[in-house]
């Protein structure tokens, strides 16, 4: 399911996913994930970023530009052990719309397709978790209708588990099944979207959506 972080600009949610990615390292604390340590300050262990096996969706695609989408596509998918690849490449192309654009380069293709790019290569890289960093917050209002309905289908048909960074609370609404609240890099609520919905208040969603 997805499990989004939701909170005002400057609230934590950034960092909390770069510490799952390993992108930072935290002083003290612990990151599990279905019983993998990937970090344990107390216990002297930390999992080097690329043995997490994490796929990191930032705001802006980062695709290499001197590379056709198939290319891009392929560049995770081609250091995984072929034992390893559970998410095939055909699955991915269909799921998220890319047989048209396999043949161009990242300069010719819009901010929603180059989106669609950048999920379509992080979900080839065969991740245990799936990392989406406000992936919405660089599109205007058309190109996120565009996107929106793929990032669904994601969540749907792929059993893959996945934290969804935001602060506008309709995409919350629209795709999560939980929600944690973060507010000053600490927990504020933890439940089901519509539970934590319904404990913020009117002036509170006010903040946080803006």
């Amino acid at each position: 399911g997805v499990t989004a972080l939701f909170g005002r600009s400057g609230s934590g949610k950034t960092s909390l996913v770069n510490a799952i990615a390993g992108l930072i390292r935290p002083e003290r604390g612990h990151v599990r994930l279905d019983g993998l340590v990937f970090l344990d300050r107390a216990g002297g262990v930390e999992l080097p970023v690329e043995r997490r096996r994490i796929g990191y969706v930032f705001q802006d695609a980062r695709l290499f530009p001197h590379m056709t989408v198939r290319a891009n596509l392929a560049y995770g998918y081609r250091r995984v052990a072929a034992n390893e690849r559970r998410i095939p490449f055909t699955t991915v192309v269909d799921l998220l719309g890319l047989e048209s654009l396999l043949d161009r380069r990242p300069v010719t293709l819009s901010g929603g397709e180059r989106q669609r790019v950048a999920l379509g290569r992080a979900l080839l890289a065969q991740p245990r978790l799936l990392l989406m960093d406000e992936p919405l917050a660089s599109l205007d209002g058309a190109r996120k209708a565009e996107l929106l309905p793929y990032i669904e289908r994601l969540a749907t048909e792929m059993a893959l588990p996945i934290v969804y960074v935001s602060h506008a609370l309709d995409e919350v609404v629209r795709l999560a099944h939980h929600m944690l609240l973060l507010e000053a890099g600490r927990v504020a609520a933890f439940g089901l979207v519509a539970e934590v919905v319904s404990q913020l208040g009117a002036g509170q969603l006010a903040v946080e959506t803006e």
